[in-house]
């Protein structure tokens, strides 16, 4: 059996060796199938808790079927998943988030709806993958102690409710962020001075933003955090084979 395209079941293990699982500090396959414990398949166990999720489950909340197999639904209401340690003493000063998300247009809500996020308690550093309304956008926050400011995309992003969007944010160490819908590398990001660096309590969370919540409403496949940048080569693969690192 190859992974590849296909979602490995409960209990699989990671190849160390495979050169898609260097600096792998975070994935979230969402392949529990149901329950409110979704575990981390890397070494770390940053495991996460669904929490509000609807038990059984409905068409807007709750375990359902996804592209690669079951999936979580978020109702943009109060669905969330947020993990049971920090993260962000693995991330430092480089990192790549990448999700796969299927948006639902209903309910969303302009003032931005977070998809996937890494923030520390109080805010003062995070990178967040955002859907803002009708705007369209994919949102990179980098706010610092005493400075509100944000790396946006600044172009729109089109898409249609039930399409199955691939997004990658990349942090090289200079600090210059990339993203990538689908594999391909999209305009650069606006530039503002200083570059995310994650203070140690740094949390995982999936569905809301730590600040205003900002509550999302769709799909997630899965997620993962690596502690380095993907190169546009290992980006592409993540894309056509996003569980090759996995053992047969």
């Amino acid at each position: 059996m190859i992974w590849g395209q296909i979602k490995p079941p409960l209990g699989t293990k990671i190849n160390e060796t495979h050169p898609m699982s260097r600096n792998l500090v975070g994935c979230w396959l969402l392949n529990e199938q149901c329950g409110d414990i979704i575990n981390d398949s890397s070494h770390n166990k940053i495991n996460g808790k669904y929490v509000n999720a609807d038990h059984p489950a409905t068409i807007t909340s709750g375990w359902n079927t996804g592209k690669y197999g079951r999936c979580l639904t978020f109702d943009g209401s109060n669905d969330k998943i947020t993990s049971n340690k920090p993260m962000g003493y693995l991330l430092k000063n480089q990192f790549t988030l990448h999700i796969s998300w299927v948006p639902n247009f209903n309910n969303l809500s302009n003032t931005g709806s977070a998809i996937f996020e890494i923030s520390n308690s109080d805010c003062s550093q995070r990178v967040s993958i955002r859907w803002a309304g009708t705007l369209y956008k994919m949102y990179y926050d980098n706010v610092t102690p005493g400075q509100a400011s944000s790396k946006f995309h600044p172009n729109t992003i089109t898409f249609s409710a039930g399409d199955v969007l691939m997004i990658d944010i990349v942090q090289d160490y200079p600090g210059n962020p990339r993203l990538y819908i689908n594999g391909i590398k999209q305009i650069p990001f606006s530039v503002l001075t200083g570059k995310t660096n994650f203070t140690v309590d740094a949390f995982m969370s999936l569905g809301y933003c730590a600040i205003n919540n900002y509550y999302q409403n769709g799909k997630v496949n899965y997620a993962m955090v690596y502690s380095r940048a993907l190169t546009d080569i290992e980006i592409i693969q993540l894309y056509r084979e996003p569980f090759c690192m996995f053992n047969q």
